[in-house]
């Protein structure tokens, strides 16, 4: 291979280049979604994925 030209992508995978981790992304369905301005202050449009955050009070002297 010449010097200054990229290295090849290992495909298909083999030894000498092993998978590192495998991606599962569910397929989600799709329904009502918010108005973009409510899905912009939530973080989403879709409201299933509305996680709450409820932050815990700092205590001095407590590790997290």
């Amino acid at each position: 291979m010449e010097q200054g030209m990229p290295q090849p992508v290992c495909f298909p995978i083999d030894e000498a280049c092993p998978q590192l981790a495998t991606a599962y992304v569910p397929i989600q369905p799709w329904g009502p979604v918010f108005e973009p301005d409510r899905g912009l202050a939530k973080g989403t449009i879709f409201p299933p994925l509305v996680r709450p955050y409820d932050p815990m009070p700092y205590k001095k002297g407590v590790s997290k």
